[in-house]
């Protein structure tokens, strides 16, 4: 009976198993945790490449439409000068003078405020 109470030999090897499964488990997280890192890390530089590729193109496609636009800008300038001189020679641009462009409406001179004010009736010094 001594050594049925007292022999824990089949506990200890059940013992030695579960920490050889808890020891395997716990080398299977720490290397599940160091891929994920190295994931993480991968997908941080990957982005970083993008944002840097995406910045350039965004900065050539910018650079194109100014060109672009500075272009159009000087062909417009030049048709609108070329027409002005064409209408310069056709004499469009020239004013009439047998039309007058205005009248001026000339007011009656009036005198100086104090001069006014006595003509009214007040007397007012100023």
């Amino acid at each position: 009976m001594r050594t049925w109470v007292t022999d824990v030999s089949s506990e200890r090897h059940h013992l030695q198993l579960a920490a050889r499964d808890l020891d395997t488990e716990r080398t299977r997280y720490i290397a599940s945790q160091a891929a994920l890192q190295e994931e993480r890390g991968r997908m941080r530089s990957d982005l970083a490449s993008v944002h840097a590729q995406t910045r350039q193109e965004l900065e050539r496609e910018r650079e194109t439409l100014r060109q672009e636009f500075e272009d159009q800008r000087g062909e417009l300038i030049r048709e609108t000068f070329e027409e002005t001189v064409r209408m310069v020679r056709a004499g469009l641009l020239d004013p009439d003078p047998e039309e007058p462009s205005g009248t001026v409406v000339r007011l009656p001179v009036q005198g100086h405020p104090a001069e006014r004010d006595r003509v009214r009736g007040r007397d007012v010094s100023r």
